[in-house]
């Protein structure tokens, strides 16, 4: 189990974490990681930063541990549909929770569902069973390319992680052809339609997200992240 603990101090304009992490692997090493706190700020306000940086940190080193260790312990016979699920663990602590939700999805979904039917190892899977998924995706769901896409992004980060990790000696989801993507061709809510909506949700706890975009077009994830240090 990989340990981190953390200290801060001042340099330039911010406060910065300095992490210590213990593996009982390797030997123990520093890491430094400027926190988005100024100098002017409380201490007490950057350890809380600092303390954040060393919890994600941590949780991300174990995340890693976790997969190599497993998949060595089972000599390469991981399913490739468990693997896509311990690299989601994985990228956990190093994406916003919005971006983890569309990933969880995507790979709950349909991911796992389909490759745990096929029964496929990580170190078996081909560039045809991926294209088979897509073909899948597209003629059996009738998905749109751009989603399609997103399933391809997804398979490709995951098995460029592996590679990297050297838990399979090539990629195969790189000699795959991206899904294409249709010309997107929007539409628009009405006047009248805009007001029946708002009937609707007017006593819901999605009022205000769905109020701002509709009068300023944000995008969900957009809507969902807004802080309040964004409001002029």
């Amino acid at each position: 189990m990989v340990k981190v603990t953390a200290t801060i101090y001042k340099r330039s304009k911010n406060w910065v974490a300095l992490l210590y992490i213990v593996d009982g692997i390797n030997p123990p090493r520093r890491k430094s990681v400027t926190t988005d706190i100024p100098i002017t700020k409380s201490e007490k306000t950057a350890r809380k930063s600092a303390e954040e940086i060393r919890r994600r940190y941590e949780e991300e080193l174990n995340n890693n541990l976790k997969v190599t260790q497993m998949t060595q312990n089972s000599n390469n016979s991981i399913l490739f549909c468990d693997y896509m699920l311990n690299w989601l663990k994985m990228i956990k602590p190093n994406i916003r929770p919005t971006t983890y939700g569309g990933y969880e999805r995507i790979i709950n979904k349909r991911i796992y569902p389909y490759f745990k039917n096929l029964n496929i190892t990580l170190t078996e899977l081909k560039p045809i069973h991926i294209q088979a998924f897509y073909t899948y995706l597209f003629n059996e769901l009738k998905l749109k390319g751009a989603t399609v896409k997103k399933y391809h992004a997804n398979i490709l980060s995951a098995l460029s992680y592996a590679e990297k990790m050297d838990l399979i000696t090539s990629n195969p989801a790189k000699k795959v052809d991206t899904p294409k993507v249709e010309p997107y061709v929007p539409t628009f809510y009405n006047k009248e339609e805009l007001q029946l909506l708002f009937s609707i949700i007017k006593d819901t706890n999605i009022k205000i997200p769905i109020l701002i975009g509709a009068f300023y077009g944000f995008r969900r994830e957009e809507i969902l992240g807004l802080k309040w240090d964004a409001i002029d």
